[in-house]
């Protein structure tokens, strides 16, 4: 074998002991057979009756009273090869070990410790002496106990921190707002889950009941103040809504706390909920606002809608707005032929053209600067463009504001209102949807008491 063979070898042994590709190749094996795991839980009671021979040797007392030594020893071994039979401790899969396994391994050896002290009386009754030391053959079952639960407990843990699959992304730093079995269920779920995208770092107990305590070896944090500055003692980023004892109106106070200082805000359904126990951690998602409806969302008729867009020219006012910009966003998902977006705020308006241009859309997009307020602007772009479709968005929302100000808010809001009315009945206009000015049902401002009177008359004169 010449240099460059011997260096070809040493690389790839090299690189099959590195750790990630030894991760790797563990990840991949598949589960032991059975009798692999017979063969290391008879090892274990090997050197568990050996270790226990040999310190009751030492002591001058005698394990094996009985001089069958060849005989106890092998029906020692058959006898806990039996009860892990019938038991079934080698049928779970080591990698995945939990409490079921402990209790399975438990039973099987507490059967074993019956049937020899059984044994021991029946054939003291027979011989006259005991066949063993019974102290002797409890200790032995109890340092095969801990040895055959020890090394699954170590199995397991070896895999979690180590062969499990790490991610590059940095988790998230999460509190899980509850501490009954829904929120135990979900940080067990998050743990385990891979990729990881949490670090649960606490349980929140709205209860303030288990201040000094611990769950999954987390602690219980409790709510003295607000969740925010609980939050930000922990170095939280986000809290996991998973009490389901919440009444809605306590949900909304804190997913506004939470948004109101950037913390993110994440739900779950309830365990009885859960279809596949296995996908939980995907069930985890971003709080939305129809989570705290007490009602189911409404659905628009998209087909209904996309008839009255489709290939249609639509005219919206304020667009440039909060919510004119998103009637554009909306309205453009219908393929309308074109939309002309009108509002007299200059930069919002040239924003809103740069975002419109990088939907790669193939409606036309017409940016036009003209107030409301006159009649003369609106009527030129009624007549260049008849559009078939106005959405009318133009208006002053502030009310604080507004009732310091009457006079612009009774122009734009009624005036604007009025002078759009006019030229959609002018120009046959098939369909006119009007933003609502605020409170024009039950007028309690200066912005709604006009628009109040304004629609009675609307309606008086076109209906």
């Amino acid at each position: 074998m010449n240099t460059e063979e011997q260096a070809k070898i040493r690389t790839l042994f090299h690189n099959f002991l590195s750790p990630r590709n030894l991760r790797a190749n563990i990840n991949n094996l598949s589960y032991l057979p059975r009798w692999i795991i017979i063969a290391i839980d008879v090892m274990v009671l090997v050197f568990s009756f050996t270790f226990t021979y040999m310190l009751f040797e030492g002591t001058a007392l005698g394990y094996i009273v009985t001089s069958h030594h060849f005989y106890f020893v092998g029906s020692l071994i058959f006898v806990n090869i039996f009860f892990f039979w019938l038991f079934r401790t080698y049928s779970g899969i080591i990698r995945h070990s939990s409490y079921i396994d402990a209790i399975k391994l438990l039973f099987s050896q507490m059967s074993v410790l019956v049937f020899f002290l059984f044994f021991n009386l029946v054939f003291e009754l027979y011989a006259g002496h005991k066949a063993f030391l019974n102290t002797a053959l409890f200790i032995n079952l109890v340092l095969s106990f801990c040895g055959l639960f020890l090394y699954r407990v170590i199995v397991k843990q070896t895999f979690e921190l180590y062969f499990s699959e790490k991610t590059s992304t940095k988790l998230i730093r999460t509190v899980i707002y509850g501490t009954d079995a829904n929120a135990i269920s979900v940080a067990n779920a998050l743990k385990f889950e891979t990729p990881s995208r949490f670090k649960i770092v606490g349980f929140v107990d709205k209860n303030n009941q288990n201040a000094s305590k611990r769950m999954l070896d987390l602690p219980i944090l409790i709510l003295r103040k607000k969740l925010p500055a609980l939050m930000r003692s922990v170095a939280a980023e986000g809290v996991i809504i998973a009490d389901k004892s919440l009444t809605k109106d306590e949900q909304l106070i804190i997913v506004d706390q939470c948004l109101e200082f950037n913390y993110r805000v994440y739900t779950v359904p309830l365990i009885s909920d859960w279809e596949n126990q296995k996908e939980i951690s995907q069930k985890v998602k971003n709080i939305q606002i129809e989570d705290l409806l007490e009602r189911k969302p409404i659905v628009l008729d998209s087909k209904s809608i996309s008839k009255q867009l489709k290939d249609k020219t639509i005219l919206i006012t304020g667009a440039a707005g909060s919510i004119g910009s998103e009637i554009v966003r909306q309205v453009l998902g219908f393929n309308p032929k074109k939309i002309i977006i009108l509002d007299h705020a200059e930069t919002p308006l040239h924003n809103l053209c740069l975002e419109t241009l990088g939907m790669n859309s193939e409606t036309k997009i017409i940016a036009v600067i003209a107030d409301v307020r006159s009649k003369k602007a609106l009527e030129k772009v009624f007549k260049t463009h008849s559009p078939h479709v106005v959405f009318h968005a133009a208006a002053y929302k502030h009310v604080p504001l507004m009732e310091e100000n009457p006079s612009q808010a009774i122009l734009t809001n009624i005036k604007g209102t009025k002078n759009l009315a006019d030229l959609a009945c002018k120009y046959f206009v098939k369909k006119f949807v009007m933003v609502s000015t605020d409170k024009a049902v039950n007028p309690s401002n200066v912005m709604g008491a006009p628009a109040n009177e304004l629609l009675k008359n609307m309606y008086n004169l076109y209906f």
